[in-house]
């Protein structure tokens, strides 16, 4: 059975960079890098440009249509976040280091995770707990 390779924030940047006939070099010039640092993008070895840089590159490649598909294989694919912490109110910080460390403790489960993430992005569905509460008159 023939396995299909699951994109990678760097091989759609590849795949792209080919469609449009463009070299390491010529999206490393974009960014005043070098065509080893591309490459290695490319590979997975560093980790995704951020999404400035790669918007800047998909102009370039008139593929701006492309950035919210590579942003999202970014995320999918990142190993680590760093937030800034500096000059959030103190209920931020403490909800942030609350929330690593429930994770790191795997207290929180998928189910959770579902519901942070409806509240977050302000889009109830079956599961929201607010839409199951009675709405007030």
């Amino acid at each position: 059975m023939m396995q299909t390779e699951v994109p990678t924030y760097g091989s759609e940047l590849r795949r792209i960079r080919i469609e449009r006939r463009y070299s390491l070099k010529d999206l490393a010039g974009v960014l005043g890098v070098t065509s080893a640092y591309i490459s290695s993008i490319e590979r997975g070895v560093k980790n995704p440009l951020p999404s400035d840089a790669t918007f800047k590159l998909l102009k370039f490649m008139k593929r701006e249509g492309e950035l919210s598909h590579l942003m999202e294989l970014e995320a999918h694919h990142q190993q680590n976040v760093e937030i800034t912490l500096e000059h959030k109110k103190k209920e931020v910080v403490d909800t942030l280091v609350l929330l690593r460390n429930k994770d790191h403790e795997g207290a929180i489960t998928y189910e959770d995770w579902l519901k942070i993430r409806e509240i977050l992005e302000g889009v109830p569905n079956d599961t929201n707990i607010e839409s199951k509460r009675p709405k007030r008159l």
